[in-house]
């Protein structure tokens, strides 16, 4: 059987417009069915969901194969999820653009986007945005906020295993947002060891001209986040 891909980005689409409006419950149900929809890496998700959800993506990953429809016209754009308050003096910068994917049968593009991987890197990055996002459910725990580095994980390998060959703008994005976001959460969790890898992964991707491919309040936002929460570590010995 073959991924639907209209049925997957009509899921993962109305998960994003659940987002913006703030109905967090409704957006994860409507990624996760649309996480199910993929199939394959499923398992790597173990302990994320719930057992009962675990089970129904193990029924949905036997009768779905790795066969993926060849869509030539796959057009991807983003949202930006609304703040839930207005960003305080010393708050440092979230990535808040969701990614939407629509059928255009006027573009005759190739695109990669059809693998798994691409599609997991897709839907399981606005699932970790969700959770960051529903800040009354982000800033109940520490557990919570391991859940959330656990979903951008598994996002950010899914774009190494499969980059993004004709969405690059995309995977760029991507790629930084999970990496600040990461880091931006690490050093929540004063675990400032990793929250120094994250934005020393940033930097070793040539931010600064990468930044030029995302919005405005991105390239703010992390170049801020890079001056403000990178740790000063003296230098080594000669």
């Amino acid at each position: 059987q073959e991924v639907n891909m209209e049925t997957f980005l009509n899921l993962n689409n109305e998960g994003v417009e659940h987002l913006l409006d703030g109905n967090y419950a409704d957006a994860e149900k409507s990624l996760k069915a649309a996480f199910m929809q993929v199939g394959e890496l499923h398992s790597k998700c173990t302990g994320l969901m719930e057992q009962q959800q675990n089970k129904k993506m193990e029924k949905n990953q036997k009768n779905t194969t790795t066969k993926h429809q060849n869509f030539k016209n796959l057009v991807l754009q983003t949202r930006r999820v609304p703040d839930s308050a207005p960003m305080s003096q010393g708050q440092n910068y979230m990535y808040r653009y969701a990614i939407v994917g629509f059928l255009d049968p006027n573009v005759e593009e190739e695109t990669d986007m059809t693998s798994s991987d691409g599609l997991t890197a897709m839907v399981v990055f606005n699932i970790a945005l969700c959770h960051h996002c529903n800040e009354k459910q982000y800033s109940r725990s520490t557990s919570s906020r391991w859940k959330v580095l656990r979903f951008y994980r598994l996002a950010f390998r899914a774009l190494q295993s499969k980059p993004w060959q004709f969405h690059y703008t995309f995977k760029t994005m991507a790629i930084i947002g999970i990496l600040n976001n990461m880091g931006v959460i690490h050093h929540k969790l004063r675990d400032f060891l990793e929250s120094d890898s994250c934005f020393e992964k940033l930097q070793s991707l040539d931010v600064q001209d990468r930044l030029m491919l995302c919005f405005p309040d991105t390239r703010r936002g992390v170049f801020e986040n890079l001056k403000s929460l990178v740790q000063i570590r003296p230098a080594p010995a000669a």
